[in-house]
């Protein structure tokens, strides 16, 4: 007789996405419990739709059974996936249980300000297309106070949701902003599944960034409101730190520059800072983890060439820093002079 009701998946989840490399492979990590000791757990990958990924023979991913607890991993080129996992005794298969729906493809940090995290007022930010577009889900940002709310020291790692347009992207972006949009753009070209991570705070400049690494006490450019202690660099660290490990990540994309041209940062100071930030984050993480730097400096309908060259300069010379997009000539004529 074969059950699914004794063998229990606990990793990976619904809808998770495991970080592929550069040869377009990846490795799902698996663990679970069981009822009642077997010989061995076997898994294998297949296909949601067919050109989606590469099934998969079966595969034994643990053979020593502790605790009736099962750990291992299956390896598999990047798709999207029904996970298939199976336990043997006697060469007798005896329970059986699936996960609907997992991926190995691109996972994305998004950091910078309110047109990173997404802004609620004018958004009409639209509904990603494919249903490989994904989105971290538990969020901890107040959008009626702009403060975040009981932020974890660790990140649960358990939710994760396709975007809509009013899908605040975890752990405290503000709406689908652009991101469903480019998911579907890179599940596109790519054929993979794409999630995004939001840690963006709106109104936040290179120096909140850098003074909140060691809490000291940092301020909105426009309001004057001081933020959240360790904020926004607590939500981006442990964000990091809560899914390296397990999922993986491609890379930062950083769209920020609009609160230090309303100070008239120089050009230096804007280097300086971003490239402290950078190094910061691979200090915690000790990961030489790539970013992506937007060139963005519009407010109230000016350009300021001194934050552009800051941007670029950190792109030409601080390694694995790569040029994102220019963003100043998108919509000029913003509703509310910024998003």
């Amino acid at each position: 007789m074969i059950s699914n009701a004794q063998i229990s998946i606990r990793i990976p989840y619904e809808k998770s996405v495991f970080q592929r490399n550069n040869s377009n492979i990846g490795n799902i990590f698996i663990t679970g419990t069981l009822e009642q000791d077997v010989d061995r757990v076997e898994a294998r990958l297949v296909p949601w739709i067919a050109n989606q990924g590469q099934q998969t023979e079966w595969k034994t991913i643990d053979n020593i059974i502790d605790g009736q607890s099962i750990t291992g991993s299956i390896e598999g080129q990047g798709g999207w996936y029904r996970l298939e996992v199976r336990a043997i005794l006697n060469n007798q298969v005896t329970f059986t249980n699936n996960v609907e729906r997992v991926g190995i493809g691109e996972i994305f940090i998004v950091a910078g300000q309110s047109n990173a995290q997404g802004d609620g007022r004018f958004s009409n930010a639209k509904s990603s297309l494919d249903e490989r577009v994904l989105a971290f889900e538990p969020n901890y940002y107040d959008h009626n106070t702009a403060l975040i709310q009981n932020f974890p020291n660790f990140l649960s790692i358990d939710k994760f949701t396709n975007i809509s347009g009013n899908t605040n992207i975890g752990p405290i972006g503000f709406t689908g902003w652009c991101w469903g949009e480019l998911g579907d753009q890179l599940v596109k070209k790519l054929n993979v599944p794409v999630l995004f991570y939001n840690t963006g705070l709106s109104g936040t400049s290179t120096e909140n960034w850098l003074a909140s690494i060691s809490g000291k006490d940092t301020y909105h450019v426009v309001t004057g409101v001081k933020f959240d202690k360790f904020m926004p660099y607590h939500a981006f660290r442990r964000t990091l730190h809560s899914l390296l490990s397990i999922y993986g990540v491609r890379s930062v994309l950083w769209h920020q520059g609009e609160s230090d041209a309303i100070s008239r940062v120089s050009e230096l100071t804007y280097f300086n800072n971003l490239r402290d930030l950078i190094q910061e984050s691979r200090n915690n993480t000790g990961e030489k983890i790539p970013w992506v730097v937007a060139r963005v400096s519009r407010y109230e309908g000016i350009n300021y060439p001194n934050i552009i060259s800051g941007q670029n300069r950190v792109i030409s010379t601080i390694e694995s820093v790569w040029a994102g997009p220019s963003t100043d000539e998108i919509q000029p004529f913003r509703p509310d002079g910024a998003h």
